[in-house]
């Protein structure tokens, strides 16, 4: 299972319009392809960033999703309204190796990407299933999983949030908990220093 994850930076002066236009493409492929785009706005991490987001069952999929899309005449218009709006777009493939997340409809997603540092790869990715393991065991909807195109061996965590107050307690949690501390300060020597990144996105439709 893999999520595809299409990323756009909307120019400063057109941010309304980029996120009006975001949520007319996300409607659109929903509708063209089938099943379910999520567009979605970088609150922290990521300034500007408009994305769009759908779950993939494997290549194949991918594939045809994105063949009925660029056949489709009606689609490719939209897309060139917003040709001035953004910069063009970063596609991001992560495959999923753990996760309990269940709801496809939650309103903020918080992510942690990092990257292993050389011959550590392996026990990288033993440990990043062991993070989501004991973060899913503590009540919160979770995935951890692995870039597939992009910065070799990038992993990622995300943490799927129904509501602000969701968050809140995330990061009470976080903040607090002793097991889960030392669990990250033992993950450190794992990764290359100062390739950790923590956004936030919230969905815009």
């Amino acid at each position: 299972m893999y999520v595809f994850n299409r990323i756009r930076i909307a120019n400063p002066t057109d941010l309304i319009e980029a996120r009006q236009l975001a949520v007319t493409i996300a409607d659109a492929a929903t509708k063209i392809v089938g099943q379910p785009i999520t567009a979605f706005e970088a609150r922290f991490g990521h300034p500007g960033a408009i994305s769009w987001s759908t779950p993939v069952a494997d290549m194949t999929a991918l594939t045809d999703l994105t063949a009925k899309l660029a056949a489709d005449p009606s689609f490719n218009k939209l897309l060139e309204k917003g040709r001035t709006l953004w910069s063009n777009p970063d596609d991001g493939l992560l495959q999923i190796v753990a996760s309990n997340i269940t709801n496809s409809n939650d309103e903020f997603y918080a992510s942690t990407v990092a990257t292993p540092s050389a011959g550590k790869l392996v026990e990288a990715m033993a440990y990043g299933v062991k993070i989501q393991e004991y973060v899913a065991k503590a009540g919160f909807a979770s995935l951890f999983g692995s870039s597939v195109f992009g910065q070799y061996g990038q992993v990622g965590w995300l943490l799927a949030a129904q509501s602000a107050a969701q968050l809140d307690a995330w990061q009470a949690f976080r903040a607090a908990d002793p097991k889960l501390a030392k669990m990250v300060d033992e993950g450190g020597h794992l990764f290359v220093p100062g390739s950790g990144v923590n956004r936030l996105v919230s969905r815009l439709a």
